[in-house]
């Protein structure tokens, strides 16, 4: 720490991983992410609030058990209300699974701004929709590393109480924040997901019905696992029922003018595995 930071709050996260999970790597590059977004979202608060604010992170320990670092705050007096502006962003996103449209991005910040607003009393807040996505988007990326039943949260630690908010775990960012906001440029996703077939193609190259279990899209795809397609379609795999689902590497554009098939482009680019379909996704992804 530099000499004459004064550290302003306190703040622990923490993820609650199985025990003997495999890949653990993911665990510490999850609890990054987090710090990350953390860090990102303060100093997009500051900023916003146009009093040359300087918000740091500072590390002060790390417990055993679960995961779970403590951070220190300095934030010229701001590190406090950073603190429960970020939790009250956290109960902004608990209900929400997928973060696709820039119109979500605009609702979430404008909600941070009337907060913002309603605290100061001044009027002349705004928050950079880039940026602000571009934390939603760590977070995103930090929760596709946990597992079905792991777990994450933020606490604000204080002297007289301590305050602790649920990371929704099940969001997912799904834009590109670089393009989203301009719609000329098509966002796209790539990345796993569950996908349930609806209709699967048992001969030739023609595209498959597919669903979504991250986004409940429908939606046709190419197949682009040539080998995987072949194997399948020559009887050495299973047919896919309603009863499995296919995880699986995919690629696809979204279209922002057409709300009722916006999504484009798609390819299925590699099936890892096919799975019951009573399996959550969250455990597999």
């Amino acid at each position: 720490m530099v000499d004459g930071d004064k550290m302003e709050n306190a703040v622990g996260i923490k993820i609650d991983y199985l025990k003997n999970r495999d890949n653990p790597e993911q665990v510490f590059s999850a609890m990054a992410l987090y710090i990350s977004a953390y860090k990102q979202y303060g100093q997009l608060i500051a900023q916003a609030s146009n009093d040359n604010i300087e918000y740091e992170l500072r590390l002060q320990d790390i417990e055993r058990g679960s995961i779970k670092v403590l951070l220190g705050s300095i934030g010229n007096g701001f590190g406090s209300f950073i603190t429960k502006m970020s939790s009250d962003l956290m109960n902004d996103i608990v209900e929400i699974e997928e973060i696709i449209l820039p119109e979500q991005v605009d609702d979430l910040a404008k909600k941070q701004e009337r907060r913002m607003e309603e605290n100061t009393g001044n009027i002349s807040f705004y928050i950079n929709r880039v940026e602000f996505a571009k934390v939603l988007k760590n977070l995103s990326a930090a929760n596709e590393l946990l597992y079905k039943d792991e777990k994450a949260e933020i606490e604000s630690i204080n002297p007289n109480d301590n305050n602790i908010v649920h990371i929704n775990t099940r969001m997912r960012f799904l834009g590109d924040p670089d393009t989203m906001f301009n719609i000329k440029n098509p966002m796209f996703y790539h990345g796993r997901d569950c996908l349930d077939i609806i209709k699967p193609v048992n001969f030739g190259d023609s595209q498959w019905q597919v669903r979504s279990r991250t986004t409940n899209r429908t939606f046709m795809a190419s197949i682009m696992h040539k080998e995987w397609l072949r194997a399948y379609q020559n009887g050495e795999i299973p047919l896919i029922t309603a009863r499995y689902c296919m995880i699986a590497k995919i690629y696809y554009e979204v279209d922002q003018k057409n709300k009722k098939s916006p999504v484009k482009n798609a390819l299925i680019i590699e099936v890892l595995k096919v799975v019951p379909s009573t399996e959550d996704q969250d455990a597999l992804l």
